[in-house]
C-alpha cells in the first residue's frame, strides 16, 4: 500500500498488477503501521513510500480502520 499518486515505478509493483483496478483507502482511525522506501524491483526504479499493513486490507475495512474512497 502507497500513498494516492504514488507513481507506478516508485511502488516497483510485480508485472501485472496494474491490469488489476486502483483503489484507493482513507484512514478512518489511528492506525500504526510500519513504513519505508520501495526497493528498486521488477526493472521498476522504486524508492516510492510503502506501507506495510499488520493485518489485511479486508480485517482494516471490517473493523473500521480504511473506508473505500475508488
Amino acid at each position: 500500500m502507497s500513498p494516492n499518486g504514488t507513481p507506478i515505478g516508485g511502488r516497483a509493483l510485480a508485472p501485472g498488477t496494474t491490469d488489476k483496478p486502483y483503489t484507493v483507502y482513507e484512514v478512518t482511525n489511528r492506525l500504526v503501521v510500519q513504513h519505508g522506501p520501495a526497493e528498486p524491483w521488477f526493472g521498476e526504479d522504486g524508492m516510492g513510500t510503502q506501507y506495510y499493513l499488520p493485518v489485511s486490507v479486508r480485517e482494516l475495512l471490517d473493523a473500521g480502520y480504511l473506508r473505500r474512497v475508488s
